[in-house]
Parts: C-alpha cells; sequence; structure tokens
C-alpha cells in the first residue's frame, strides 16, 4: 500500500538520523568540554555583569575567589580554573564579599547591616561606575540584608537567561558543523538514502523493526547544552553498541563505496558494456550507488543531500526520537485489523453486553430402522 510505504520510509530515514545525531550530540558535548565552551561563555557574562570588559579587575577577584575555584570542574580541559555553572546564591555571597572586603579593607568583615554593605560600595575601587549604580538601585529598594541578597540574586538569574541564549546560538554553528562532517563521513544523503528505502522493502523493514526495538529500550540522557544536566554518555555508547547487529544494514544504506571515488573513465565503459564483457564483480565495484557520483547533476543532488541530513541531524536524537515514536504510532494505528471469523462475541464481563452466537440450524437426520423390525408408530399414530 502506497500510503504504507511512505510511512515505512519516514520511520527509516528519522530512525538513521537519531543515530547520527546521538553521534553529533556526543561529539559536541566532547569538543565542548575539550575547549571550555561553557565555562569561557560563563566568564563573558560575568565580565557583562561586572562591567568588566578587559577581564583585569573585579572578575580577577571573583574567579580567584575560593568559593568560585571550587565550582571549576576537574576534567579534561584546556581551562580547568573556569566552573561552567555558578549558582545565584554563590555569585551574591562572593559579589558581596568583594564588597565588604576590598584591597583597602584591613581584615575580614562580616555583614551585619544594610548600611555598612553601601558605604563600603561606594569605597570599593574594584567596582566600576555601572555596577555600582545597578547595586544601589537594588539597595535602595531593600529593606534589609536578605532582601538585597533575594533582588541581586534575581539580577543575576535575569543576566544568566540572556547568557544561556548567547551559548545555544554559539552552539547551535558549532552542532551544524559537526553534522556536516558527520553526514560527509557517513555518507548520509537524504535523497539516496529515501529513493534506496523507498525501492527496497526489505532493508526498510528491517530499520522499521530496528526502530521498534529502540523505542523499546529508550533514548538516554543525551547532552542539552544544560549545565545542570549530567549528559549519559555511557548510555549513549551502550545505546549505539545495542544496535550493533542492525549495523550490517545501516550500512547498505550509508557510508561509501570501494573505491569512494571511482574513475569515472572505466565507470563509462562498465555502463557501456554487456554482461558478458565485464570481469566478475567489477559491475558491482565501479557501480556501487554509494560511491560518488561522476555525472555533474548526480555530483550537485549528492551534495544537497548531504546539507539536508546535516540539517536534519543538528535538531538533535530527542527531536527524532519523539518524531520516531509518533510515527511507529501512526503506523500501528493505520494498520488494518485482523479478519473477524464468522462467530461473533462480545465479551460480557468487560463490554456487559451479551454473548451472540451466529448458528445455522441443520435439520436432524431420520434414524434408519434395523433390518426386519417394523418401524415404531408415533404415539397415537393409528397403523
Amino acid at each position: 500500500m502506497f500510503g504504507s510505504t511512505i510511512l515505512e520510509v519516514a520511520i527509516g530515514l528519522a530512525f538513521l538520523y537519531m543515530i547520527l545525531s546521538l553521534i553529533v550530540t556526543s561529539l559536541t558535548e566532547l569538543i565542548s568540554q575539550i575547549f571550555a565552551l561553557r565555562s569561557s561563555n560563563l566568564r563573558r557574562g560575568i565580565q557583562t555583569i561586572l562591567a568588566d570588559v578587559n577581564d583585569t579587575g573585579l572578575t580577577k577577584q571573583f574567579y580567584e575567589h575560593p568559593l568560585i575555584k571550587s565550582l571549576a570542574w576537574q576534567g579534561f580541559s584546556l581551562n580547568r580554573r573556569m566552573p561552567s555553572y555558578i549558582p545565584s546564591h554563590s555569585f551574591v555571597m562572593v559579589l558581596f564579599d568583594l564588597i565588604r572586603n576590598g584591597p583597602n579593607s584591613p581584615q575580614f568583615k562580616t555583614l551585619t547591616d544594610m548600611e555598612a554593605l553601601v558605604r563600603d560600595l561606594k569605597d570599593n575601587p574594584l567596582l566600576s561606575d555601572d555596577v555600582r549604580k545597578q547595586l544601589n538601585v537594588l539597595f535602595d529598594t531593600a529593606t534589609d540584608i536578605y532582601e538585597a541578597r533575594l533582588l541581586v540574586e534575581n539580577w543575576f538569574n535575569d543576566t544568566m537567561s540572556r547568557i544561556s541564549g548567547w551559548y545555544k546560538r554559539r552552539i547551535q554553528i558549532v552542532t551544524l558543523l559537526i553534522s556536516l562532517v558527520v553526514a560527509l563521513v557517513a555518507n548520509a544523503d537524504s535523497i539516496f538514502l529515501f529513493n534506496r528505502l523507498n525501492a527496497d522493502a526489505n532493508t526498510r523493514q528491517v530499520l522499521v523493526a530496528s526502530a521498534e526495538r529502540a523505542l523499546q529500550d529508550g533514548l538516554p540522557q543525551v547532552p542539552t547544552g544544560d549545565p545542570e544536566r549530567t549528559p549519559d554518555v555511557e548510555g549513549t555508547v551502550n545505546f549505539i553498541a545495542g544496535l550493533q547487529s542492525e549495523f550490517s544494514d545501516l550500512f547498505q544504506v550509508i557510508g561509501w563505496a570501494s573505491p569512494a571515488f571511482p574513475d569515472c573513465t572505466k565507470v563509462e565503459l562498465v555502463q557501456n558494456s554487456s554482461a558478458e564483457q565485464l570481469v566478475e564483480g567489477e559491475q558491482t565495484q565501479l557501480l556501487d550507488p554509494r560511491a560518488f557520483p561522476c555525472n555533474p547533476t548526480l555530483q550537485i543532488t549528492r551534495i544537497i543531500g548531504w546539507l539536508l541530513t546535516a540539517i536534519a541531524i543538528s535538531l538533535g536524537a530527542p527531536f527524532w526520537f519523539d518524531m520516531l515514536n509518533k510515527l511507529v504510532n501512526l503506523r500501528t494505528s493505520t494498520q488494518p485489523k485482523a479478519p473477524s471469523g464468522t462467530a461473533e462475541k462480545k465479551d460480557s464481563d468487560g463490554g456487559g453486553g451479551n454473548v451472540t452466537l451466529s448458528v445455522q440450524a441443520v435439520p436432524a437426520p431420520t434414524p434408519t430402522p434395523p433390518t426386519g423390525t417394523p418401524p415404531t408408530q408415533p404415539p397415537g399414530t393409528v397403523g
């Protein structure tokens, strides 16, 4: 059925996109950790909040504070001294500590009242005029030190919302570039994949069955860019490893042929030759559809297919997992039901109805009397 075929093709494509998206998100998270993208983006945000563009004044003192140093990630990174996430209460505690205990303070001071905090705010040389004005507005609104702390926390959270937007836009570019690389390395051409799945029923059915099993296993927690959510890298690896039995079928539709860029002269000779003139296996090797085509039109089509795949897998594994779930449910709901038998039965326990049986009346056979014995007449019959 045409509709069923298109639906199975969509399921196969969504399943392939989900697997490639898992690879992309894992690589993106790895690059983000190695190059400290989150922590560097957070530091830019702190510089904006503290109005310290040169990163030489209050920002430097802020990151050298023991409370901030303790938040730094100790794993492998190009910059281990910067945390990727700072809670709002930690920001307020460190900021107030820097205000009360500036470079000219002889000893550590504790927060006792709002007047002392406002007085030290005016005298601290580390604070810029812009920060001093913003904090003065907040401190004038507060009635005590606890309300001042809450107002500064809200100020920090509002600014962090904009900083998160910076990181998302930045990581989207990184994800799109990685998606393009993955599409090229895997030779995942969406146009070729669609045509192949539409024509090959066996591969299509194998991918549909694999997609249904993947939905039952569930999707691991993949990297999402949220520093408060720890990505389940081990679960992602195990999820992909659990699909290794399907890889032989997957590499029939993705991956490069050998050779990946065949000699176009030989390809033309093979296409113009009869089967008797070909060396065994030469036609299969040179005309493998996964190889880069020699026809200029097909080359442009292949490049467009790569771009479509890169855009698709950059949407992320959670998107394609949800899409795959919807497509499988749609396919299940549109499958024809098994034909019912001649007997129609309604469950009286579940539906509360009566049991109805369609029975055809058959006349009872007349018994044959034994030989030599007169037939017995019915009562009331006169012989």
